[in-house]
């Protein structure tokens, strides 16, 4: 996935990048944090939609991968032109879409809205793929069947949560639920998901890693007793030694 705002360099960065072992490329239009919009990019590409023609058009012509891009909704909820922009992106070349129903303004707060994904998906022939508030593999069908969209994407539910796309795989495809992991197995992955921080990014996977321990343990019996312990931890001998405190006490309340 590439940020930019510029044509010309957003298509020679594509083609260095098509060199890679990759399936298509992604321009994010839709990344709401100041640091990006300060810089004329993500969705403060919203305010300009002919600027996004150029864009796509000019990374379409140079590269033979597919280029999928991600927008909102619009900038604010007075200037919601996902529809227009949309037919702009099909116009110039690119293969799929990705909507997120939220503005910019909006950034993670309020509701998603899964009527502008409906009609934009009815305004135009490549495939969109419908993001926001997908939660669970209900909202995941909910989703397919309202909007007509040809794919989902689940973004912040993801996060200490990474078997929800098992489960909402096997929920489309036989209408049932998959048992909730146990905490055992859940100790399994977070530990898969440290060692490939780590082994990618060093210390400062470990660093990345505490974010990610404090959503594994959201909904647990005692979470908050053990947040702020797993916010400090520095080694992967650390995070199994917090897990077996925190299954010891798991098991120890199972017994009362």
């Amino acid at each position: 996935q590439l940020f930019g705002s510029n044509p010309e360099i957003l298509s020679e960065m594509a083609k260095k990048v098509e060199q890679m072992d990759i399936d298509f490329i992604d321009i994010n239009m839709g990344c709401p944090a100041p640091k990006i919009i300060k810089n004329g990019e993500g969705s403060a590409l919203l305010k300009n939609p002919e600027l996004i023609g150029d864009i796509v058009y000019a990374i379409t012509q140079s590269i033979k991968k597919p280029l999928t891009i991600k927008i909102r909704k619009g900038f604010s909820e007075n200037e919601v032109n996902a529809v227009i922009i949309a037919k702009i992106i099909e116009q110039a070349g690119a293969s799929a879409i990705t909507l997120h129903g939220r503005s910019r303004e909006q950034f993670y707060s309020g509701n998603a809205d899964w009527d502008i994904i409906k009609e934009v998906k009815q305004n135009i022939k490549i495939p969109l793929i419908g993001n926001g508030d997908i939660k669970t593999p209900f909202d995941a069908k909910r989703m397919l069947d309202y909007t007509g969209c040809d794919a989902i994407m689940i973004g912040r539910a993801a996060q200490g949560n990474p078997w929800i796309f098992e489960q909402v795989m096997h929920y489309l495809k036989t209408g049932e639920l998959l048992a909730e992991p146990t905490f055992e197995e859940k100790v399994k992955i977070i530990l898969e998901h440290a060692n490939n921080l780590v082994s990618y990014q060093g210390e400062m996977g470990i660093i990345q890693m505490r974010t990610h321990l404090v959503s594994y343990i959201k909904g647990i019996y005692g979470a908050t007793k053990f947040r702020k312990e797993l916010t400090s931890i520095k080694t992967i001998d650390d995070i199994k030694y917090k897990m077996e405190i925190i299954q010891n006490y798991l098991n120890n309340r199972l017994l009362k």
